[in-house]
């Protein structure tokens, strides 16, 4: 007799990988969100707007900032289940990723167009490997499988 895995046990095993794969989309959020609130007091520090108003601003920018990971990760997370479902979840995995990644360079380079971070070259080169990382993941994303092509 030959065990064969139950359609039970393959939802929960399907289950598991998805929450382990927005487990990482979400730390990756995290990280992009905190990224997101010191770009926020660094454009508040190079304003013109008061310095009584920088702490609401800075707090209602946080609210929306969790607002948006929050909705992300169970988003990212129905999208990694369904792809699970579809044979594709990997593909989409590295696609939310390099999304990520490529947030994070532009988050990272943005006072440095700007004029307002004081970078050194090696800054500079990790800012761009951070973007060259990200759209390599992108690109590996959206590559046509290779089932896909041999059918043709």
């Amino acid at each position: 007799m030959k065990h064969e895995p139950t359609d039970e046990r393959k939802v929960l095993v399907q289950g598991a990988i998805a929450l382990v794969m927005s487990l990482v989309t979400g730390g990756l959020g995290f990280l992009l969100l905190f990224m997101l609130r010191d770009l926020v007091v660094a454009l508040l520090m190079h304003s013109d707007i008061s310095r009584w108003a920088w702490q609401a601003i800075d707090n209602f920018a946080l609210i929306i900032f969790v607002i948006f990971w929050l909705s992300g990760v169970l988003v990212a997370q129905h999208y990694y289940t369904q792809g699970l479902r579809k044979g594709v979840a990997g593909r989409r995995f590295l696609l939310v990723t390099g999304v990520l990644f490529v947030l994070f360079f532009i988050v990272a380079a943005l006072p440095g167009f700007l004029g307002m971070g004081d970078f050194a070259g090696s800054i500079w080169a990790l800012i761009a490997v951070t973007g060259v990382i990200g759209l390599g993941l992108i690109y590996l994303g959206r590559r046509p499988s290779v089932r896909r092509q041999d059918r043709s």
